[in-house]
């Protein structure tokens, strides 16, 4: 399933990003020192906010091919109402993306996503689990932080900035101008040295998220 989901992720960078990078204006703000600490290989929490369903198409298509490809295969913590259609839940899962909940109760995202990282991949969360246009209306869920206390993984958080409002003609029109912030890693330490409740730790990393500029 790994080199599937490689190869169908790659295969979508190679055809959208020139198109998203036209009609999204999308501009990638990164350090060098992130991206050379970044390894292929290495399980990787990646954060960020969302502010509209198509912020990880945006993100994604603001890396350069070599840091995108460093990344893969990424590993999407999904809503689970968009997996209830079998053929959209298939082309789902080729892309990547695993289910927040599903009807088994013996089913866990967070030991889902301890394997996916023990297997060295990269598990991709948005951590308020809706789409949030306004920072003051941010309320994170408290997953991320029960994640980083049970595993013992770096975080990547990310901001997109500008696709708050985003309308059909503005972006025919190219008036529209995507953002991406990418931060500093977190180790896995600082993050279990915020606090031992995981509701504090997901709140500090999504303020750490919105003050990326």
């Amino acid at each position: 399933m790994r080199a599937v989901v490689t190869i169908t992720q790659m295969s979508a960078y190679i055809l959208l990003t020139s198109l998203v990078r036209f009609f999204f204006r999308v501009e990638c703000k990164c350090s060098s020192e992130t991206l050379e600490i970044i390894g292929k290989g290495k399980g990787l929490i990646m954060i960020a906010n969302h502010a509209s369903r198509i912020d990880h198409i945006l993100i994604l298509s603001s890396f350069s091919f070599g840091t995108f490809y460093k990344l893969l295969p990424i590993r999407f913590m999904t809503a689970s109402n968009y997996m209830s259609n079998p053929v959209q839940k298939f082309v789902l899962i080729l892309l990547g993306c695993f289910p927040h909940k599903t009807t088994d109760k013996n089913y866990s995202s967070i030991e889902k996503s301890i394997k996916l990282l023990n297997m060295n991949e990269r598990v991709f969360i948005y951590p308020e689990g809706e789409r949030v246009k306004r920072v003051e209306h941010s309320k994170p869920k408290r997953g991320v932080g029960v994640l980083s206390l049970e595993s013992n993984y770096p975080i990547l958080p990310i901001r997109v900035k500008g696709s708050e409002h985003l309308a059909l003609e503005k972006i025919i029109l190219r008036k529209v101008n995507i953002t991406i912030y990418i931060g500093y890693f977190i180790s896995s330490n600082e993050v279990k040295s915020i606090s031992s409740d995981p509701t504090k730790i997901v709140k500090e990393l999504m303020t750490k998220v919105y003050s990326l500029e």
